[in-house]
């Protein structure tokens, strides 16, 4: 048997009649199905979240990760770019205002 319990802290206390939260999930049950419990816990325990516990494969993450990595420098290399660009022309113009 796998058991989840959370007490409510004391200072807490004040805000909800709800003092504990036990659930126990059967040792046999397949991984999705404790996963779904686990959800339902932490729901449960005042976690709120639109969306679901997933697993996802070490090969998944680090693609997702390169992914994020590439868009994040990406939009820093076009934000340094475009200050770049921004401060040739400045420089242009007060050259031209020397003139």
């Amino acid at each position: 048997m796998i058991k989840l319990s959370y007490t409510v802290p004391e200072d807490e206390e004040c805000y909800t009649a709800m003092r504990t939260i036990d659930m126990s999930v059967n040792c046999e049950s397949n991984l999705y199905e404790i996963i779904e419990v686990f959800s339902d816990f932490l729901k449960a325990s005042g976690y709120a979240f639109d969306g679901r516990i997933d697993l996802v494969s070490e090969g998944e993450v680090e693609a997702e990760d390169e992914a994020i990595l590439k868009s994040m420098a990406e939009h820093y290399f076009n934000l340094f770019e475009r200050e770049d660009k921004i401060n040739q022309k400045e420089q242009s113009e007060k050259g031209r205002n020397y003139e």
